[in-house]
């Protein structure tokens, strides 16, 4: 690589009801709107969408828009006290997306002949096997769309590798 690295873009956004905690972002390959999934931790007791439609301005302060509150199989008192999703990532194809929280993983699948992304929210989801993670944290597709990759907190940091069908 000659020259010099690439500049860093800053993308401010916020919430419209006030701050939650998050840490799953994910963005649309073919569209780049980007999505935030919140953690749904102490207070905030719901697991909530929210969006900022592509193009993205950088310098700018955007207001993300809720998108929906998804009701995620097996939630259970503690994971209110620890979080739920802890990470997400959205398939190459555009009609997929997996979330995780500290222990299990979920894949949303859009109906077949669908065009608005946004549908795929309100899909059942399906649970996927992500591997023996001692606390699950990060979760993406590979880049051919025909597996998942996870990891977990802590050292060795593995990563797992679940085979999904395109």
């Amino acid at each position: 690589m000659e020259g010099p690295p690439p500049r860093a873009e800053t993308f401010r956004f916020r919430y419209p009801d006030g701050p939650h905690d998050a840490e799953a972002l994910l963005i649309h390959p073919a569209s780049g709107d980007l999505y935030i999934v919140t953690k749904a931790r102490g207070n905030d007791t719901e697991t909530l969408v929210f969006k900022a439609k592509a193009p993205q301005r950088s310098g700018t302060l955007t207001t993300l828009t809720e998108v929906t509150q998804l009701h995620i199989p097996g939630e259970s008192p503690l994971m209110l006290l620890i979080g739920r999703v802890t990470g997400g990532d959205i398939a190459p194809d555009g009609r997929r997306l997996i979330l995780c929280d500290y222990q299990r993983g979920w894949e949303y699948t859009l109906s077949a002949g669908a065009t608005d992304f946004d549908k795929i929210w309100s899909t059942e989801p399906q649970p996927v096997d992500l591997g023996a993670r001692k606390q699950g944290e990060g979760v993406c597709y590979r880049l051919d769309g025909q597996a998942v990759l996870s990891t977990s907190e802590g050292t060795p940091m593995l990563v797992f590798e679940t085979r999904r069908l395109p």
